[in-house]
Parts: C-alpha cells; structure tokens; sequence
C-alpha cells in the first residue's frame, strides 16, 4: 500500500509518503489522509473547515472537500506521488466519501485532539466512484498555425460553458509536467479531433507518427469523429488518410484566403459541427430540424432500414421508438433498446452507424428529435 499523508498544522499542509512494503511491482492501494490536530476539542465539522481552508489558500485545486463526498482530481495525486510507475491505473476524477477518526491524543492540560479524513482508492474505487467526464476534444496543429488554435477557442466557448466539452492542445501542459504522457492521455480520451491541416501540419513528423495514428484507429472503430479545416493551401487531397474524412470547409477556399468575416463562418460551422457530433453524448437537439419533410421518405441505410422495422413491429403506439443508453460501457459502440421503456435485451452497435442512422430516421419524418433523460435518450415514434 501507498501511504499518502496531507499533515495540517499552523495553517500549512505538509505532505508524506511511505510505502507497507517496497518492490518492483505496482500498488494496488493508494491511502490518502489529510488530517489536522488542535488544543481542546475538535469536531468533524471543524476539521473539516481547517483543512479545507488551508487547501484553499495554498490554492490546491485537485481537492475539493465536500460536506460529506469529496471531489478528487487524480492527477493532482499522482503529481505528488511523483512515481507514475507505481499507480499506473492512478487517473480520472472521482467521488468519493472518506473515512473520518478522531481521537484524544492527551487529555492535558492541555488536551489535545487528532482527526483525519482518510480515503482508500484502488482499481475498483475508481469503476464505482468515476465522475462523468465532459466529451474530450483535441486539438491538432502545427505551431505555424497557432492563432487559428485562438480562434477555435473563441468559438467553441459557449460549448465548454456549459460543460459540455473539454479542449486539450499543448498549451494546456504545465512547465516539468511530462508532455509526452499528457499528449497520449488526451488522444486516448478524445471523442472529437480539430485538425488544423496546412502545409506544415502536414510536414510535422511529430503530428504524423504520434497524434494521427491514435486518432485515425480510434476513427475507424467509431471511437472519435474527425474533422479536418484547411487552414492554408496545401496537399490535403494527396494525403489518403486525411483526404477521406470531409473537411469543415473547401479545400481550395482555405481559411488563410477568406475573408474575416467568412473564416469565422468557417469555424461558426466547426462548432456547430462538434456540437452536431457529440449530440448522443452531451446535449441534446430539442428544437425540429429544418426543412421537416411533410411526406415521410422510406430510409436508405441498412442500419435505417433494420431499426425502423424493429420499431414498428411494436403494436403499442406509447412504446414505439427506441431509448438509447449513454455512457456506453465500450467505447466505440452504442447501447439502445427497441421501444421507450427500460426492458428488453440491448442492442449493440458502433456509435458513428447508430448516429448515422437515427439522424436519417430523424430526417426523414419517422422518428422525433431526441430528448435526453439523464442516462438515456428517447427517441419517439412520430405517428402519421
């Protein structure tokens, strides 16, 4: 086991570590205490306060004590802990409730009293207590092409705002932190990919043998959605694995040779392009899609076609549709059920042909936008 102790005392934390038994093997079990002593009694409320106050004022943000869960920022231990070899599974946010002790350390005069807030994390601390993380988005980029990085945050603001997503691009390593491990954490968490592609991005060894082939595998399993922006001219149609995802804007109208107020158009349709991708993760569309068909028109996609005959086999008219189950325990695949209710065997299938499918569902007359529920979303039947 790990112990990691958080000492509380004339208003300073001071931090120890200390292993049951040392190996060459990683931990299993991470102890974090924080705990705080003072003259005379001492309450859990009052530790409590102590501790969170001294956190605050030392501006130690990856903790913060709740009145009864806390929130913690792994990474912020795993910075402490220094060792990221020993607690490789050490990461995410989580939730969790601590263990609290007081004792009577001498009964004086004067009398002092001991308290502690303790918390146990493993493997499976982290599969229980897991806070739903918003939808990663990366960004890719050349740093050639560093103001279009600023104006893309500009755009997608409003989305992270109301927490809907997280940007990461390398401005968001902190100085000694190790940047490499950072990059790929972010890529492996990536629901959506901003390419930025110019000609330097493009000539970017780093870009091509490290950011792209995570990416680009995670694209083809259905784990990540791609969207490339031209941001100057440059080879994008010679580049096959690029040159198949559909860029945000014209390859030969790159963001460079437009005007302002065009290439905010430009990233104005990149955000509602994120925001279009993540709709069965985030939030969701409540408002009737333009141009509705007044006559349903029968679905061309297999996918389409398969739910739609699911559907309509159901002969209650209240439980036609299909209820789709966010959070999927798989990446890359989406759960649902045929009808409203929560019964039924689920379905399986890849996230991006799901999507694909009810948005053409949606489009063509026979199912309503969907309305998000929590942990699902409902799809309804629309009657003639």
């Amino acid at each position: 086991m790990l112990d990691v102790h958080c000492v509380v005392l004339s208003g300073k934390p001071t931090w120890k570590l200390s292993r049951s038994a040392a190996g060459a093997l990683p931990e299993d079990v991470v102890c974090l205490r924080f705990s705080t002593a003072r003259f005379g009694s001492l309450s859990k409320r009052d530790a409590h306060e102590i501790i969170r106050s001294v956190l605050r004022s030392q501006s130690i943000a990856w903790v913060e004590p709740g009145t009864s869960k806390w929130r913690l920022e792994l990474r912020g231990l795993l910075a402490i802990i220094a060792k990221p070899e020993l607690v490789p599974w050490l990461n995410g946010k989580i939730i969790v409730e601590p263990e609290f002790r007081s004792e009577v350390l001498s009964t004086g005069p004067p009398k002092v009293t001991d308290a502690e807030f303790a918390f146990y994390i493993t493997p499976e601390t982290l599969a229980v207590g897991s806070m739903p993380t918003r939808n990663q988005v990366f960004i890719s980029y050349s740093r050639a092409n560093k103001k279009w990085v600023d104006r893309v945050r500009v755009h997608l603001r409003s989305l992270e705002r109301q927490e809907l997503i997280e940007l990461f691009d390398d401005s968001k390593i902190k100085p000694g932190s190790r940047w490499r491990e950072e990059i790929q954490a972010a890529l492996e968490r990536a629901k959506v990919a901003i390419l930025l592609i110019s000609a330097d991005f493009i000539a970017s060894d780093f870009i091509s043998e490290n950011e792209l082939p995570p990416l680009l595998k995670k694209a083809e399993s259905g784990g990540a959605i791609i969207l490339p922006v031209i941001v100057t001219p440059c080879g994008f149609r010679r580049e096959k694995n690029l040159s198949c995802f559909q860029s945000v804007n014209d390859p030969s109208k790159p963001l460079e040779s437009l005007s302002h107020s065009e290439s905010e158009q430009v990233l104005t349709d990149l955000a509602d392009a994120v925001e279009h991708s993540l709709a069965g993760e985030g939030k969701a569309r409540t408002e009737e899609p333009p141009n509705e068909p007044t006559v349903r028109v029968h679905p061309k996609g297999a996918l389409s076609k398969e739910l739609l005959e699911h559907i309509e086999k159901e002969t209650d008219p209240d439980n036609k549709g299909l209820v789709e189950i966010l959070d999927s325990p798989e990446p890359g695949n989406t759960f649902f059920l045929i009808g409203l209710r929560d019964s039924g065997s689920p379905y399986k299938v890849k996230s991006r042909l799901f999507r694909e499918a009810v948005d053409e569902l949606v489009s063509t007359g026979w199912l309503y936008p969907p309305e998000h529920t929590g942990k699902t979303q409902l799809y309804e039947f629309k009657p003639d």
